[in-house]
């Protein structure tokens, strides 16, 4: 687990299995709004045995990567920031993106930004914005403004699936 210091943000990310010479392919975890990487560790735990890299990290403004200072962030800008912390790892093709909830829309507009790069999508529990939705939404934002319970204070271990 790190912070990696990008143009546009700081992000706090894990990279399990980042340089085996037998790593086929590379699998981006998204997490949905109010959630943290933390949400796909166990799934990382069952996977870690496969020929990939797993890249899982906290969205600016969840968990451990704090909120750039400006504009408030949309789907568009993170799945900026997304490809950004890619070439970062120099990360350029054969990409698979997780999305939950929210993350899903990142996922798809990564995928509509760099279709070179992204082999394949995994969408849970896609949310489908609608005008009936805002109210909820905002509620939910409102909530993640304000941290405390969303905001996971443990660190886990991807490849031991202990609390660090």
């Amino acid at each position: 687990m790190s912070y990696t210091q990008l143009k546009s943000a700081k992000v706090h990310h894990t990279d399990v299995n980042p340089s085996p010479a037998n790593v086929s392919d590379t699998v981006v975890f998204v997490h949905g709004l109010g959630s943290s990487q933390n949400f796909y560790i166990p799934l990382t735990y069952t996977l870690k045995k496969e020929n990939r890299r797993f890249i899982l990290l906290d969205l600016p403004g969840a968990a451990r990567s704090p909120l750039p200072i400006g504009e408030a962030p949309t789907v568009q800008s993170l799945a900026a920031i997304l490809l950004e912390l890619l070439e970062h790892l120099e990360v350029v093709q054969n990409v698979t993106v997780v999305g939950h909830s929210m993350g899903c829309l990142v996922a798809l507009h990564v995928a509509h930004l760099a279709p070179e790069k992204i082999t394949g999508l995994v969408l849970l529990g896609p949310v489908y914005p609608s005008a009936g939705l805002a109210e909820v939404f905002e509620k939910r934002i409102s909530a993640v403004k304000k941290g405390g319970y969303l905001r996971s204070r443990i660190v886990w271990d991807p490849i031991s699936y202990r609390p660090k």
